[in-house]
């Protein structure tokens, strides 16, 4: 029931971008930027990057692995959420888990896992009142609203969660090339 809370059941398409617009204007602000270079000094510091989502969040997730690999910075996506996460060095690691919901019962589950080897966890989701944010370190949420059709598929907006992901990639890159 949390995970729909909020939600939208998908009837007509806002054909505006009048929330897009919001979260370029919140993602401006003096607060978040410096969420950001939070975010972006733990990620420089770590030894390696896994990215972690599933369907639609999990496409960017693997975007983001690529994306922070092509910057420099060793970087894995994992697309299965029943994958064994028992790293050896998960100290030296930043997990970032992409979510829309931030509810999805098998990645609560890794992140409890992760947070156990003592792993930073970065999360990308729409709210910042989900599980997968109250979880993180730090957390990045963008605020826009949830569309869901029949048998739960998503027509939430990616571009918040893809615009996150080169913010911080960018602010890590020119962390690397300055230090």
């Amino acid at each position: 029931m949390k995970e729909y809370a909020g939600q939208k059941q998908v009837e007509g398409f806002p054909e505006d971008i009048s929330e897009i617009k919001v979260f370029f204007e919140r993602l401006e602000t003096k607060a978040f930027q410096r969420k950001l270079e939070e975010a972006s000094a733990v990620i420089a510091r770590a030894e390696r990057i896994v990215f972690i989502g599933m369907g639609n969040s999990g496409h960017i997730g693997q975007y983001g692995a690529r994306y922070f690999t092509n910057l420099g910075k060793f970087s894995l996506f994992i697309s299965d959420p029943f994958y064994p996460i028992n790293m050896v060095d998960a100290m030296s690691t930043v997990a970032i888990v992409l979510s829309v919901s931030g509810e999805s019962e098998q990645l609560v589950k890794i992140v409890n896992g992760l947070k156990m080897l003592n792993c930073s966890i970065i999360s990308i989701t729409n709210t910042e009142q989900c599980t997968i944010a109250h979880l993180a370190d730090i957390s990045l949420s963008y605020y826009i609203t949830m569309y869901r059709g029949d048998a739960r598929v998503d027509y939430s907006s990616q571009i918040p969660a893809v615009c996150l992901v080169e913010a911080l990639g960018k602010k890590v890159r020119n962390r690397l090339t300055e230090g």
